[in-house]
């Protein structure tokens, strides 16, 4: 009943039907990737590996020009979002809806997450003793985002991989930070890639008013305790899969499958870990429109598209 006539988001599943069709059909001649000594990158600085089928295709020129379109817009509205979005909320949400221009991304979700940048926080947690979590942040914080420029460097002739110091020791920083403020959770595997997003688009002191909005205010961070609320949303989902999408339902049950096998790391990383960073992305605006619970619907949309 709380999920409505409407259990897939249309626009999400349209955007989702377009990457396929852009994955099948772009020509070598649309691609526009980054190409930085031989390596090529695609628009959100992922490294494009032509031997990885999980890679984020690259976006064809028209697109990015109607992106571009849409950014002089969105400097329009920056220039004062709150009466913009006060006067017309309905119209905004809509208009959000549809994508928000990447060179603008961190920006408009410091915005709509109400963020209230609080720098002495940050400065005065990652002065506290370390915590027992230090060396498995030091591990993870190294394996993640791999085929991410930020946070690595990439060699076209050895195919060598050289992490990024100075990016990674941010993204330290920012989850020791986190495990100081919030001990219950500490660390957890998956939560670094959720601060790097953040980190990627945002400088570290409003990376991390992102990352404590999403795991706090959001209470993603319920997914990190070793309790049984990650177990409840993943029998949530098979119900949901079951109403909604019977056919499929069936088909995983004759496999075994149930929602333990998948949904666990999109609520635990938020979408953030082994899907293409182009969803990601659009997930995280959803998310800041509409709050934790857009989760069920992206869930939805994402298992009919592959259905």
């Amino acid at each position: 009943e709380y999920m409505g006539e409407m259990i897939c988001l249309n626009f999400l599943y349209d955007f989702l039907e377009r990457k396929k069709e852009y994955f099948y059909s772009t020509k070598k001649k649309d691609i526009h990737p980054v190409i930085t000594g031989g390596v090529q990158f695609d628009r959100y600085g992922i490294r494009i590996m032509n031997d990885n089928r999980n890679a984020v295709c690259s976006e064809n020129i028209e697109l990015i020009r109607q992106e571009n379109e849409k950014l002089i817009l969105w400097e329009k509205i920056l220039e004062d979002i709150d009466s913009y979005v006060n006067q017309d909320p309905q119209n905004f949400v809509k208009f959000a809806e549809t994508g928000i221009p990447d060179a603008v991304r961190g920006v408009v979700w410091s915005h709509l997450a109400g963020i209230r940048l609080n720098e002495s926080l940050f400065s005065e947690l990652t002065l506290r003793p370390i915590t027992e979590s230090y060396i498995y942040i030091r591990l993870d914080a190294q394996r993640t985002f791999r085929t991410h420029e930020f946070f690595y460097t990439f060699d076209p002739i050895t195919n060598i991989s050289t992490p990024k110091i100075e990016s990674i020791e941010k993204l330290e920083k920012m989850l020791i930070a986190y495990a100081a403020l919030d001990p219950e959770v500490g660390y957890t595997s998956g939560i670094s890639f959720v601060a790097a997003a953040a980190l990627v688009y945002q400088p570290i002191e409003r990376a991390f008013e992102t990352f404590l909005f999403l795991m706090i205010e959001l209470d993603f961070r319920k997914y990190a305790l070793p309790d049984l609320q990650l177990t409840q949303i993943c029998a949530l989902i098979d119900c949901l899969v079951s109403d909604y999408l019977p056919q499929l339902s069936n088909h995983f049950e004759l496999l075994s499958i149930d929602a333990t096998h998948y949904s666990s790391a999109w609520f635990r990383a938020i979408f953030t870990y082994n899907v293409p960073f182009s969803l990601t992305v659009r997930v995280w605006d959803l998310l800041f429109l509409y709050g934790h619970d857009i989760m069920f619907q992206i869930s939805l949309s994402i298992l009919k598209h592959l259905q």
